[in-house]
């Protein structure tokens, strides 16, 4: 007897069962669709106080199924897009609050690696060898007094007195 209680209490639970989060929510990792069913609860929780206003007393089940029950899909449809807003709102706020220390990590990230000793190094003695050849090039094509110029130049800029 207490079985057949209990069989017919679960039967009525499922028969009752309201299927919007399943209209909503295509698996667990779908974030619209826990959103937009957060944004349904929310709103039932809402009708469900102006209800109590109105009337001095909660809904009772028939009530608060007849509401449920008239959630259409287009009701459904707008709920998603609401949570579509809500998502889109939140990672654009999110880009722009974290987006100038991605950008601050990434010119630091530069200046480290052009700044290192030994590349560093590297590239003041690629810099040296270069204008020595340049002085080198000049000296030999030029002139004998352009050369004496030329090397007295070198000195001054220097800073070696001849």
């Amino acid at each position: 007897m207490e079985e057949d209680a209990k069989k017919q209490t679960s039967a009525e639970t499922v028969k009752d069962y309201n299927t919007i989060f399943e209209r909503l929510v295509e698996n667990d990792k779908d974030l619209r669709g826990l959103v937009a069913y957060g944004i349904y609860k929310q709103t039932k929780r809402d009708w469900i106080v102006r209800y109590k206003d109105q009337n001095n007393k909660n809904p009772n089940d028939q009530e608060c199924r007849a509401w449920v029950n008239g959630r259409v899909e287009k009701d459904l449809q707008l709920l998603c897009e609401h949570a579509d807003n809500i998502l889109k709102n939140f990672g654009e706020n999110f880009v722009e609050k974290m987006k100038p220390g991605i950008e601050k990590t990434n010119i630091e990230k530069k200046i480290e690696e052009r700044t290192k000793f030994w590349p560093a190094v590297g590239a003041s003695f690629v810099a040296w060898i270069g204008s020595l050849f340049i002085v080198v090039l000049i000296l030999t094509i030029s002139s004998k007094e352009f050369r004496g110029l030329v090397v007295k130049m070198f000195f001054v800029a220097s800073g070696i007195s001849s």
